[in-house]
């Protein structure tokens, strides 16, 4: 049987990269003449790193930027109580000043990475009814960080400044309870955390999630590493969401969320035990 001709053509060899050449050339040589240095700084700066660390730079940048507003928001932070409500203070380059009516905070979460826990520093911030807005965070029209840095004195006054005197040494106890103590081993522990099952979806935090009720106030508490805890005056909840996804319905477990207006404070039990 005779087959056809078929012609095939064959496109030409592609050529090494003449950097890659280069840099193969020499690291051979490098090589052969066991020169250590030359070997190393092949290795570890090759000439195609500087382009990689200019791709790096844009990104450096933007983490620059970040810092430094995140210190211009920080930087010489006060508040004093006036006739129309808390006044804030801060600055680096330029300074801010705005009042916030202590009638409009609806809701408190007071923050406490692992680094901070010695010295008892704490990040408060709030949910004030017509702020919330990112843009207004941004040009510091509508500022919802009460207070950057504050030892415990100093919680305890910002508090008493956002819940009111009458109610507030409560709250500002049970949350540094929930902030500090170990919640599972404590007999007396006022808060009701997550049930033993619960870890098989939450091991690492389920001994650190949980929630207290006062007299005036739900206080939840949340996270391993950084510790959370939200306060949310009775009154101010405006409304509640239990949900039960197909694991915890397994488990016999619900999540609620206690749905406040729009901020930073996002107040949810998470894990809890449906009864």
């Amino acid at each position: 049987v005779r087959y056809n001709e078929v012609k095939v053509d064959l496109a030409a060899a592609q050529a090494p990269d003449p950097a890659f050449e280069a840099m193969r050339t020499a690291l051979t040589d490098a090589v052969a003449r066991k020169d250590a240095a030359a070997l190393a700084a092949l290795i570890f700066f090759p000439e195609f790193m500087g382009a990689a660390f200019a791709g790096w730079i844009p990104v450096v940048v933007g983490l620059v930027v970040s810092l430094f507003q995140r210190l211009e928001k920080a930087w010489g932070s006060s508040a004093c109580r006036t006739d129309s409500g808390l006044r804030l203070r801060y600055g680096l380059l330029s300074t801010v000043s705005q009042t916030v009516p202590t009638g409009r905070i609806q809701a408190l979460k007071v923050n406490r990475p692992m680094l901070w826990r010695r010295p008892g520093w704490s990040r408060v911030s709030i949910n004030v009814a017509g702020y919330g807005d990112p843009a207004e965070e941004m040009n510091g029209s509508g500022r919802t960080t009460l207070i950057p840095v504050a030892t415990d004195e100093h919680l305890a006054i910002m508090l008493a400044e956002a819940l009111g005197a009458d109610e507030s040494r409560e709250a500002f106890e049970t949350a540094c309870y929930g902030l500090t103590a170990d919640l599972v081993e404590d007999p007396e522990c006022r808060f009701t955390i997550s049930p033993r099952r619960a870890a098989r979806i939450s091991w690492v935090v389920r001994r650190r999630r949980g929630f207290a009720v006062t007299r005036r106030e739900v206080v939840t508490i949340d996270g391993r590493l950084s510790r959370t805890a939200c306060l949310v005056p009775h009154g101010k909840i405006q409304s509640m969401e239990i949900s039960r996804g197909p694991l915890a319905r397994w488990l016999d477990l619900s999540d609620v969320s206690l749905h406040s207006i729009q901020g930073p404070v996002s107040p949810m039990i998470m894990a809890m035990d449906r009864e």
